[in-house]
């Protein structure tokens, strides 16, 4: 109900050109990639990063998906054991951060 009584607003705004002069009309919106963020946390967690703040969970959240990826595709260099150790501190760090779940990553070993 509310969804169609959106749309014929957008819809009657669209006729009358209301969002002809809009600031950035026609630049290309530059969508982060949320997929690291449970479906029901993302809404909340745009609206400080819209606003130029990145809470610390995102970058852990971030830093654990690449290395996982690196490890599993061979391609870091080095010493393995290290990396694992550094993906177990990362783990840990983002299960004791505020906000974290037990739902929030898997833990494979």
């Amino acid at each position: 109900m509310f969804d169609e009584i959106i749309e014929k607003c957008i819809a009657a705004a669209t006729v009358r050109e209301d969002f002809d002069d809009l600031p950035g009309a026609g630049v290309r919106l530059e969508l982060a990639d949320a997929s690291l963020v449970p479906e029901d946390l993302r809404l909340a967690c745009r609206v400080p990063r819209n606003a130029g703040y990145t809470p610390v969970e995102f970058g852990l959240r971030k830093q654990i998906a690449d290395l996982q990826a690196e490890l599993a595709s061979g391609e870091r260099g080095g010493d393995e054991a290290n990396d694992w150790k550094k993906l177990g501190l990362l783990r840990a760090h983002l299960s004791s951060s505020h906000g974290a779940s037990e739902r929030s990553f898997a833990i494979e070993f």
